[in-house]
Parts: C-alpha cells; structure tokens; sequence
C-alpha cells in the first residue's frame, strides 16, 4: 500500500481510533458528532424505506456547519446511508419495496430526495443511496434521481459483465442501465477532483469540504479489471479482498497526488478512516482485522478500532504516531476548533476536539478517556441475535452482552488489545473489583439509548450556563431533542423515544439494570 504508508510519513497514524461497528451509524457520528442514538435511531437510519434522515431537525451538520458559519464550498461524493425520503403518492410516506422503485407509478422523481444533500449543508452531491448493496442501482446529483425510467433496467441478482469489470447485484432491483459496482470508486473519485477543480476554477478564495465515501473492501467484493491510471487491479493478487485493498490505495493516492499538484497541501487538511472494522465470515484465509476480537458489527475490537490517518503540511508532525483514544465523532469538534467555530447545541454532543494533542503530543491536551459503543452479538446476514453494550473507561473496557449469553466482559485493553482474557470474575471477586464493575456497568447504560434511571442532580447542558434538571425536561419535552444530555440525565421523560428499541431487545430502565447486576452476582 504505497500510497497509505506515504501518507503515513507526511502525517499522523492513530492507532487508537475508533467509529461505530456500523457503516449507517458511523456516517452520521461523522457528520454530526454525535453518538448513533442522540439522531432518529440507536442503530442509524439506513434507505428510503421506514427510515428518516438520521439527523433530527435541530441538529447541524458539519459541512452545514462548514457553509453557514465560515463560507466552505462543501460537497459529498459515493455512499450516503444517513436516510432521506422520496415522494410517494405525493406525499413523504415510504415506498413499499425498493426492488420497482423507479418505475414505481407512486413515485415523483420529479422532486428531489428530501433530508438528503441539500438538508446536511452539501451545496454538491454525487451519490448512491446504499453504496452498491441495495437498489436503486442509481446515483442522485444534487438530490436529484440521474436514471430516467426509460433508461431504467432490472438487475437480477448475479455478475455482469461491464467495461470496468465485472458487477455484482446481490439484492436485486432496478437501476441504471449502465450500473458497474466495479466502477464505483473510480467515480467518487473522479467527481471529487471536478468538484474540487471547479472549486478553484470558480472560488479559489474560499475553503471547501469534500466527502468521498467509498465502497472499497464491502461486499460483493468487485475489483476493477484497471484503475484510472490503466495499472492492473483484478488479478493482482490472490482474492478480490486484497485486490480491493490495492485499489483503495489507488484511490487515495490519485485524490492525494490531485491536492499536491493543485499545491493545496499547506491549506488542506487530509483524513482517511473506515466506517468499522472488517467483515467477518470471508472466503479467505486471511484475516481483516490482524489480532482484533471479531469484526463489522461487534463491540469487540475488531469492529470499530479503525485505520485512520491525518496530514496537514506545515501544521502537522510528519511520519509521528498517536496513541490517544479518538473517535469519529471528535472530527466535527477538532475542525470546529481549527476553523475557530462553534457547535450548535444539539450537534457535537459526543464530540472532543484532538487537534492540540495531535500537533503537541502533550498529555494534558488529551480529552477523550470514555466511550461509548452499540454492537450486534452475532450476526448472519441482516439476522443479530442480541446487542452489545461496549464502555470503555481509560484502559478498561466492559461489554455487556445481550440474548441468550447475557454476560458481562472486562478487557484490561493496555494489556490486552486482543481481548483474549476477561477479567470479570477476577474482579467480581474482589470487593474493589466488584464496586468498580457495578460504577462501570451503571456509568455504560447512561451513556447508552437506554439510560437506566433519572439524575436527582442538577447538571450541565450544553450552551447554557443555568445547570437544569429533570424537572426542566418534564416541562418541556422539546428540549429533550434539542439537549442530549436529557436522554442519558432523565430518561423517564426523555428515554421514552427508545422505548420501543429498549423494550424490543429487554434492555430498559432501572428494573433492567438492577436485574442485570443481581444475575450476575452482585
């Protein structure tokens, strides 16, 4: 991967970063700032179908964030998966089946999607709803449907044989005639450099943002036969997962050169991370997360601990590691701080800014010593079999886990990144032990969609200088969308969103968490 480690050496590597084990839910951690289930849904807002955008009316994205507050020209290219709505019987009721939805007489693809690209602040947009899984095999340009129904075809499932390569179509649908999954990547590439030219061409004096999601390394697993610059990529090694690797790093590196030659290193900053760990269940013999527990969709390691690299020329440390805690979410802060803006309330709630730290390596800079994950226990296909509950405090590392095992683990991660030994009857054992398990395993259902009993404190809001209580929520339910800390502070007024998630899975309220404590010993 030569583009990546010559990223590496021109910037930073994190080597304690982390997203959701997610690809929904980390995009809108990414945008908004905030944990998965301070938006419409714990677990994200996924299609058009039952799903809303992720974001709730109140909260700012950064890219609007971005456009509104410091005048970037802002714009996303590839995969969306944050939900939006379509018009449907004139109306935005859902569609009720994605397979016909272009043809679909019910549907006015006359209007744009609505809480799409406009609605998150992106003044350009160039993208898929759900990547290359799910149909309509189509790209929306600035919200707007690209495929006509007379350019319309049906796909069934299977492979395809296109100019680019060979296209897969797992779920079938309709879509555009000239659909390559193969292609995908090289497209959001090649319109984030047209954005990006035209940018300079049009408005050399102001700043952009540009988002490119990528598909690289998700299944159908569909390399290109050649990339852009014609050097092979299908064949090039031994499985489709590794060749996607190399194109992935052929992507970076044509986005990276692009900057350089434009001289835009010293004005721009460069992240690349992943949405969550790798697929687990692969027909290959290698592993997709090294030594990590498990992968895509587990609280373990080795669902969100994540590659992630930063570089900005003159600004920067060169070839340096970090090795603090960061998360997705603290991107939105840490470009809030370099652009000397401020989060609205509402947005930015789980986010802490890691831009000192990063240009100083001074301990005292370090904010980030908690977190918060929502994980799947088992997943075949789209079935999971209980939730992961994950919070990790400093070094240690609880996951409680839901369904049939219904069991608590404890991981010493400094000592134990593998998370091959658990701790917890060690510690149960112990009165220390015990007391500290009982303080983590209340302080993670806080923190979770959720939260197990109302503060009888007063506490701090965010933006506002009065400390509020309950009874402030009780009296004004609105807030509770408008103040994240309502939902972890007093969730019999404000939890209640969730109940129906909480209740789904048997995870709700103080009876759950004292049940929980008492099966298990205490």
């Amino acid at each position: 991967m030569p583009n990546l480690f010559k990223l590496k050496k021109k910037g930073l590597l994190f080597t304690d970063a982390h997203s959701t084990p997610l690809c929904a839910p980390s995009r809108y951690s990414l945008l908004s700032g905030n944990n998965p289930h301070r938006g419409t849904g714990p677990r994200g807002s996924w299609t058009i179908i039952g799903d809303v955008s992720q974001f709730t009316e109140d909260q700012v994205s950064l890219p609007k964030l971005l456009k509104e507050k410091a005048g970037y020209n802002t714009g996303i290219f590839g995969k969306w998966h944050l939900g939006a709505r379509a018009s449907y019987n004139n109306t935005w009721e859902h569609p009720r089946t994605l397979e016909n939805i272009i043809t679909d007489t019910n549907m006015d693809w006359s209007l744009p999607l609505d809480q799409a690209g406009e609605f998150l602040g992106f003044k350009k947009s160039y993208i898929s709803l759900d990547g290359i899984n799910y149909p309509p095999f189509s790209f929306f340009k600035n919200d707007y449907l690209t495929s006509s129904k007379n350019e319309t075809v049906y796909w069934s499932k299977g492979s395809y044989k296109m100019p680019h390569g060979i296209s897969k179509i797992v779920v079938p649908g309709e879509g555009d005639q000239t659909w390559d999954s193969s292609a995908f990547d090289m497209i959001v590439v090649n319109k984030t450099k047209n954005f990006i030219k035209q940018h300079l061409k049009h408005q050399p004096d102001r700043p952009f943002f540009a988002y490119a999601a990528m598909t690289n390394n998700h299944y159908p697993f569909t390399p290109p036969d050649y990339h852009l610059d014609g050097t092979k990529v299908k064949g090039r090694y031994k499985n489709d997962y590794l060749d996607l690797i190399h194109h992935f790093d052929k992507n970076v590196g044509s986005l990276i050169k692009f900057i350089d030659k434009k001289n835009l290193g010293k004005d721009t900053i460069i992240i690349v991370a992943s949405d969550n760990g790798g697929e687990l269940n692969l027909p290959f013999v290698h592993s997709t997360n090294g030594p990590l527990a498990y992968g895509k969709g587990s609280a373990f390691e080795g669902g969100h601990r994540i590659p992630f690299m930063m570089r900005w020329d003159g600004m920067l440390p060169k070839n340096k590691k970090r090795h603090n805690m960061i998360h997705l979410t603290d991107i939105y802060a840490t470009i809030s701080e370099i652009v000397n803006i401020t989060a609205p309330i509402g947005s930015a709630h789980d986010s802490l800014s890691f831009y000192k730290f990063a240009k100083r390596a001074n301990m005292r800079d370090i904010k980030r010593y908690k977190m918060f994950v929502l994980g799947v226990s088992e997943r075949q296909g789209q079935v999971y079999s209980g939730l992961q509950f994950s919070y990790r405090k400093e070094n240690l590392k609880l996951i409680y886990q839901t369904g049939a095992t219904n069991t608590l683990h404890v991981y010493d991660l400094i000592k134990d990144v593998r998370e091959k030994r658990n701790l917890f009857w060690e510690m149960r054992n112990t009165k220390s032990g015990s007391e500290k398990l009982v303080t983590l395993f209340k302080e993670m259902m806080s923190e979770s969609p959720c939260p197990f009993e109302d503060s009888k404190k007063y506490f701090q809001v965010k933006g506002q200088e009065e400390y509020k209580s309950c009874a402030f929520f009780a009296k004004r339910p609105d807030a509770c969308n408008q103040y994240p800390e309502g939902v972890s502070m007093c969730p019999s007024v404000c939890g209640k969103r969730f109940h129906k998630f909480c209740t789904t899975w048997k995870v709700h309220g103080y009876d759950f968490t004292n049940n929980v404590l008492k099966d298990l010993g205490f």
